[in-house]
């Protein structure tokens, strides 16, 4: 079996940040002047990511992975691209005016660009988002023959896309049965967020909650589901999994926890575990209230059944998981198990070791100490929402508490580096650099051989021969290394010239 493919594409927040300590956006031009001096062919680095500008914002997308450890390490790669980028480039231009500035470019890993203000008018939708948020989005690959057992579609959810393929068909199953787990899994996911409430601060769950709008979509502007009905295969009957749903984690353990479990709980449905008992009756409301009282406890009213609170239901797919898991005899799955349990044990007992762990604890430590300290240190608070997220170690708080061991890492930092240079093991992003990389040989040896584009799943080059300019297309359609048969391919068709 094939290991499941999965990545990340995070939206990082960015602004030049003046020796005067003023914030300037960073426009579209400034961002591609920045690309620019990244070492890349087209958007794709030598480690297999992809790295471009997006709505006014930096995204970095890690390479295929093949494990949640692997994900969490090209993640981590990307922020030291982003911040060596960063602290090259001191000088700025104010737009009005074309005053030089000097200061330094600045990165956040988070998902929301202000306070979210939040709706006590009962009368009108629960949360009014004064903000923009970006997104931190996760794919995972899936099994769709094996996706397609069940046909069911929640009555209250008619609007679904229609599952004219197999691939949206699989994407039924999924929702229907990842949809609880989806609503619950932000109590060890979220990345916490100061709100503001009738005038008042108040602490939150997650940054990236308030701004989702529906259950589900099939787009991510716009409407942002809980679930997103997006089909864009990785291959013939692999379907992919795009979640929109998550926020951006400083935390190491969250970041593996995340790909990890998620992937467990997909492979779980694909053997034909059924969780479509577990659906609350009204969502939408519930998700927003464990995002307001931070109740994990709090039990909500179920389609069928007793109420249950969102440690239940994580409870139960964790028991299945380890049904599931025991006959699977993975090191890697019963890691991810045990630290799933774990986590779900601390939260249940408010073990305070959970600070060390989880993003959304630790920064609320940060707050409510400084609010305890000087309680109308408003423009501070508001400061510590922000810079936990700073991606640069010197400056960042979620850094400043990994160096005083006050939160828990899981990899080393000369992982991190060869991350930086190298794409990972297994995944189709070594292919594409082995290929790039026999490019450049071919021509050290004299072949007039260019790349013209790469993209995920192709690249198209060009090459002369005797006076004669070709032009080919080498498709990548496995997420998983060929390298060494698309090597003997581009090699067989310019030899058919010669």
């Amino acid at each position: 079996m094939n290991a499941r493919i999965c990545g990340e594409e995070t939206e990082y927040g960015g602004a030049f940040i003046s020796d005067k300590g003023l914030a300037h956006r960073l426009s579209d031009k400034y961002i591609d002047n920045l690309l620019l001096q990244t070492d890349r062919e087209t958007e794709f680095l030598k480690n297999g990511a992809r790295i471009y500008r997006d709505n006014q914002h930096v995204e970095y997308a890690t390479p295929e992975c093949t494990s949640p450890l692997d994900v969490l390490v090209y993640s981590k790669a990307g922020e030291r691209i982003l911040n060596t980028l960063a602290k090259k480039n001191t000088t700025a231009f104010e737009g009005r005016t074309s005053k030089r500035l000097n200061g330094r470019v600045r990165f956040f890993r988070h998902n929301t660009d202000g306070p979210t203000y939040y709706n006590t008018d009962a009368s009108i939708d629960f949360y009014a988002p004064a903000t923009n948020t970006f997104g931190c989005h996760e794919n995972y690959s899936f099994d769709t023959e094996k996706l397609l057992w069940d046909q069911t579609v929640l009555a209250s959810d008619a609007d679904v896309p229609g599952p004219e393929i197999p691939t949206m068909r699989a994407l039924h199953t999924l929702y229907n049965h990842l949809l609880p787990f989806l609503i619950t899994r932000p109590i060890w996911a979220g990345n916490g967020n100061l709100a503001v409430e009738g005038g008042r601060y108040v602490y939150q769950l997650s940054q990236r909650i308030p701004h989702i709008n529906k259950l589900n979509s099939e787009i991510s502007t716009s409407e942002r589901g809980l679930f997103n009905f997006r089909n864009v295969p990785l291959a013939l009957y692999l379907g992919r999994l795009h979640l929109i749903c998550g926020d951006a984690n400083m935390s190491e353990y969250q970041t593996y926890l995340k790909y990890g479990v998620t992937g467990i709980v997909l492979g779980m449905i694909e053997d034909g575990y059924k969780f479509d008992n577990l659906h609350f009756k009204d969502c939408l409301s519930v998700l927003y209230a464990i995002n307001h009282n931070l109740n994990f406890h709090e039990a909500y009213e179920m389609r069928l059944g007793r109420a249950q609170s969102p440690l239940d239901i994580q409870r139960t797919y964790l028991q299945a998981a380890k049904t599931w898991m025991a006959a699977k005899q993975d090191l890697t799955l019963c890691d991810v198990v045990d630290a799933w349990e774990e986590t779900l044990a601390m939260l249940d007992e408010n073990d305070p070791a959970v600070e060390r762990r989880l993003d959304w604890a630790a920064k609320r430590r940060l707050i409510m100490q400084k609010s305890q300290r000087e309680p109308d240190a408003s423009s501070k608070l508001t400061q510590i929402n922000l810079q936990y997220h700073d991606i640069d170690p010197v400056k960042s708080l979620y850094y400043a508490l990994v160096n005083h061991e006050e939160m828990e890492t899981l990899i080393d930092e000369e992982d991190i580096q060869r991350a930086m240079e190298q794409p990972p093991n297994g995944s189709r992003a070594r292919t594409r650099q082995a290929i790039l990389d026999y490019f450049a040989t071919l021509r050290n040896t004299g072949v007039l051989i260019e790349c013209e584009y790469v993209q995920w799943d192709r690249i198209s080059y060009s090459f002369r021969i005797n006076d004669l300019f070709y032009e080919r297309v080498i498709e990548l359609p496995s997420p998983y290394d060929t390298s060494v048969d698309s090597i003997e391919e581009i090699n067989t068709t310019i030899s058919q010239f010669r």
